[in-house]
């Protein structure tokens, strides 16, 4: 994760409790959140020619980014917490 965020196909990077999360705004205020909380600890999914890791990714969406920054910060604390 870099000091300021960085930018990316529109979504920024943030840091949510030293989870690396992104986070997109629209103009009319709505907002999506991703932490990618299960970077560490993938799980093996076998597909009809190939495995692929899956990882948990929490993810908020709706009017305000600051708001759901907030309550991504509670849903990663719960997550890293169980």
């Amino acid at each position: 994760m870099a000091d300021e965020p960085l930018t990316m196909f529109g979504e920024v990077e943030i840091d949510l409790l030293g989870v690396v999360g992104h986070e997109e705004g629209e103009d009319n205020g709505y907002c999506t959140t991703r932490a990618f909380v299960g970077v560490g600890s993938g799980y093996p999914v076998q597909r009809r020619t190939e495995t692929e890791t899956y990882i948990d990714v929490i993810q908020l969406s709706g009017f305000g980014c600051e708001r759901l920054r907030i309550a991504a910060t509670a849903a990663v604390r719960a997550y890293q917490n169980s």
